[in-house]
């Protein structure tokens, strides 16, 4: 009894003081306030690669192939003063020497996908790598068997060996020889005696000839089994290499004959071969190489950007492309709000690319993009979503109320909110197109804390002596930066 009389006794000292004072307001402001705008990614400076002048054909296998250039690598026996030249396939009577390397003659090998050529001596084991643009070349190791015949299968990348035998009951041995370290696997014999040479074509069948018979054979690299295709009409000697080139499927043989050293184009379904020129000073030579590679799609573009944003601004997006082959590269933006997408480029395998795009409507966009190389070949599309939102959150405090509160309870309601003693203070907060980020509370303009899980509330346990008129602060952000503040003006005794 005595409690309820001190606390009418308070309410009524309070009523009194309160039309003694000037009535304070109640004031309530939605805001919207300037963006906090993110770092803005400054566009890469990208290097721009000119395509190439050459047309190029494209092929429908597991690897597209394509020919690099109508030109050819030729690898002397031991009686030339140099041992590689290069030459365009239809003149072979103009050579030009570009390396001079005397132990290096009279080697065998193929080219690769990465742009070199393999080779290993004539009836030798040692497998090297050489660059013939530089004439570098590298040691990798070797097997147990000499080699006549090395070619790689352009559809996977695995290398085949051949020694041909003369007068050999079991015929020719065929190899799988790994291009990492040379050494050798024996996959069986061929059935015919002194296959001098192999080569694939772009489907990744693999061919041989035949010095004995003077025949073409398509050979098994499961089993090693050679099957005669047709006569090839040349009287070979020894050292005949070939090669497909892959822009026309088509074999050709650089051929050691009784009458001269030639170049011969070869059908591959009769075997039969056509003359193309003799090489230049009647040279022998026991490898040719004729360039292509692999045309590999660009790995998807890797993707960075904003989740969210508002209308009309522009944002940045920014991703990184790598091609495998390193060729010129091309972007393809679709923004998601209907308009027309263009190719844009050449970029530079590698570099950041960054664009810029603005949405001029709220809603949910999905962003794609993909890339291609100079010669066509695309990646797939990567996408990302973002969220456009103009609209402020909704935030509102629901207690403290206009009422008289006497340690955390309200006792009976009044103009304005009253306080004696702590007080919980309970709010929330919805935004319902990009969702809400947070909520900070702030007292007389004082950061008190910032909260990310709503409907939150916060203990007011301090006490400021002499000082009874205080402010309350919500300000509500949404994850597109936008934001609403709530304010209540409140006297707080103790």
């Amino acid at each position: 009894m005595q409690k309820n009389s001190i606390e009418k006794l308070i309410v009524f000292v309070v009523m009194g003081l309160f039309f003694g004072m000037s009535v304070i307001s109640l004031s309530v402001n939605l805001v919207e306030k300037s963006p906090n705008q993110q770092n803005q990614l400054k566009q890469a400076d990208v290097n721009i690669i000119q395509t190439s002048n050459h047309d190029i054909d494209f092929f429908d296998n597991a690897q597209e192939l394509l020919s690099c250039d109508p030109l050819a690598y030729l690898g002397t026996e031991y009686l030339s003063d140099f041992w590689l030249y290069e030459f365009i396939l239809n003149d072979p009577g103009n050579l030009t020497c570009i390396c001079y390397e005397e132990y290096m003659r009279s080697m065998v090998g193929t080219w690769t996908n990465s742009r070199n050529i393999l080779a290993c001596p004539y009836i030798g084991s040692q497998l090297y790598e050489i660059c013939p643009e530089t004439c570098y070349f590298a040691e990798i190791g070797g097997g147990s068997s000499g080699i006549t015949g090395l070619s790689m299968d352009p559809t996977t990348d695995e290398l085949y060996g051949l020694y041909g035998v003369k007068g050999s009951s079991s015929g020719s041995d065929l190899y799988n020889i790994f291009p990492e370290t040379g050494e050798q696997e024996f996959i069986g014999s061929c059935g015919v005696t002194w296959i001098i040479g192999i080569a694939f074509d772009s489907d990744g069948v693999l061919y041989g000839w035949s010095n004995s018979t003077d025949n073409l054979y398509t050979i098994d690299i499961e089993t090693g089994e050679a099957t005669e295709v047709g006569s090839l009409g040349i009287n070979l000697n020894y050292a005949s290499d070939g090669h497909f080139c892959m822009e026309d499927d088509i074999l050709y043989l650089a051929a050691n004959t009784y009458t001269g050293c030639y170049l011969y184009a070869c059908d591959k379904d009769t075997g039969a071969c056509t003359l193309i020129g003799q090489f230049e000073n009647n040279t022998a030579f026991t490898l040719l190489a004729i360039p292509y590679w692999s045309n590999q799609s660009p790995d998807p573009p890797k993707f960075t950007g904003p989740d969210y944003g508002k209308p009309g601004v522009n944002y940045t997006f920014c991703v990184r492309v790598v091609d495998p082959d390193e060729d010129a590269i091309y972007l393809l933006w679709d923004w998601g709000d209907g308009e027309p997408g263009e190719w844009f480029g050449p970029y530079a395998s590698w570099d950041l690319i960054c664009f810029t795009h603005a949405w001029s409507e709220e809603g949910t966009y999905t962003i794609k993009v993909k890339a291609k190389d100079e010669y066509g070949a695309e990646s797939d599309w990567v996408t990302h979503v973002i969220i456009i939102d103009g609209r402020v959150p909704n935030i509102k405090i629901s207690k403290p109320q206009r009422a008289i509160y006497i340690r955390d309870r309200k006792i009976i309601p009044f103009t304005v909110p009253v306080i004696f003693g702590d007080i919980q203070i309970w709010f929330s907060a919805e935004d319902n197109l990009s969702g809400l980020n947070r909520i900070e509370l702030f007292i007389d303009d004082e950061l008190k804390e910032v909260f990310t899980i709503i409907p939150k509330s916060w203990m007011w346990n301090e006490t400021t002596p002499w000082k009874y008129k205080h402010v309350i602060e919500l300000i509500a952000y949404d994850n597109a930066s936008n934001n609403a503040t709530k304010k209540i003006t409140v006297l707080k005794f103790f």
